[in-house]
């Protein structure tokens, strides 16, 4: 469905080297459907560095708000930017919108969107949108709180890269790794990956994916100097050819999980941030990613473990990469884009 370009969108995101470019990453790929669809976005972050060095698109406005604010004071800012630019749709991504938060919005916003990922469907928005592994048992909570939401991996939201992979054809022997700890790699695990793989086999070769909110770059790039079967990609657009060519690969649990298993790549993943154990554990459950649980209290040896068994069952690797196509389709961002343009429709009739 295309709307008229008088249909304004505002979407609210932050992302950084402590909770990661996540949020940024998929409100994008969702604001990039809108303004297919006719919409105009503003996008209000506290981090307009990071906006700006993902977005390509130059139809978006970008606003920057001040990362010092209270809750409340944020939200009577935003107001303030709604009331400025005529916005129609709000589209929130952020773990501090609550239900005050919402309350606050809804004296001056014709319609809410927040995207949850805390199974929170009591904070009274017009539409939910979770595309988590796990949604699909929220139903009930939908119906306790007459809650309007999109449920489950059918509305994941990802990059159009991502959308109707080919059906993946899983090498019998391992010749590439991909390291993708997430947009910043807030517990610096990259550096400790890289030389355990290298100690497995120094024949491997592994492709690092670094973030712009990476910290530990200077580190990497000496490893790389001294392990020349290592090679950096910085900032990277064409992630699912890299994923493609990759037998192997060892993510953070946030969304580049999803992309993963779009792309049929068997992942080893290590948690990095309290939101990722819910959907990496049902993953795990799922049988589609091997679980090595909080960063934090990653062992060497409980890595070395995991990882030779993945490197010699060809089998395993070829199952969770099944399963993994199985679940996602890639076509989420452009039902939650459509499914938002005909709600808001709906409600001027």
């Amino acid at each position: 469905m295309l709307v008229n370009n008088d249909v304004r969108v505002a979407i609210r995101a932050d992302g950084n080297s402590r909770i990661g470019l996540g949020h940024i990453t998929r409100t994008i790929a969702l604001g990039d459907k809108l303004i297919q669809k006719n919409c105009k976005i503003i996008y209000i972050t506290r981090d307009v560095r990071e906006v700006l060095d993902i977005l390509k698109d130059d139809n978006y406005k970008v606003v920057g708000i001040d990362s010092r604010l209270e809750i409340s004071e944020e939200v009577n800012q935003i107001n303030s930017i709604i009331d400025k630019e005529k916005i129609d749709i709000f589209i929130g991504d952020s773990f501090n919108i609550d239900g005050e938060y919402i309350k606050g919005l809804k004296q001056i916003s014709k319609f809410v969107v927040i995207l949850d990922n805390l199974r929170n469907m009591n904070i009274k928005a017009d539409l939910i949108i979770n595309g988590s592994i796990y949604a699909d048992s929220l139903v009930e909570d939908l119906e306790k709180y007459n809650q309007r939401a999109l449920l489950g991996t059918k509305y994941l939201i990802l990059r159009d890269q991502f959308k109707n992979c080919k059906k993946r054809i899983v090498n019998k022997s391992v010749k590439n790794i991909l390291i993708t700890m997430g947009g910043a790699d807030p517990l610096n695990l990259t550096p400790k990956i890289v030389r355990l793989i290298n100690e497995i086999d120094k024949n491997l070769i592994v492709n690092v994916v670094l973030g712009s909110a990476f910290q530990n770059i200077e580190v990497l790039e000496e490893l790389s100097e001294k392990i020349p079967q290592v090679s950096l990609h910085y900032n990277v657009n064409n992630m699912a050819e890299l994923m493609s060519i990759s037998d192997i690969a060892i993510s953070a649990g946030g969304i580049t999980l999803y992309e993963l298993a779009a792309v049929g790549t068997p992942t080893i993943v290590i948690t990095q941030a309290y939101n990722q154990i819910l959907p990496t554990n049902v993953f795990s459950e799922k049988g589609i990613v091997k679980n090595l649980g909080d960063g934090n209290k990653l062992q060497d040896a409980t890595f070395i473990e995991v990882f030779e068994e993945l490197l010699s069952n060809y089998f395993k690797r070829k199952e969770m990469s099944q399963l993994g196509q199985r679940i996602i389709d890639g076509e989420g961002t452009n039902r939650c884009a459509s499914e938002i343009i005909k709600i808001y429709s709906s409600l001027l009739k």
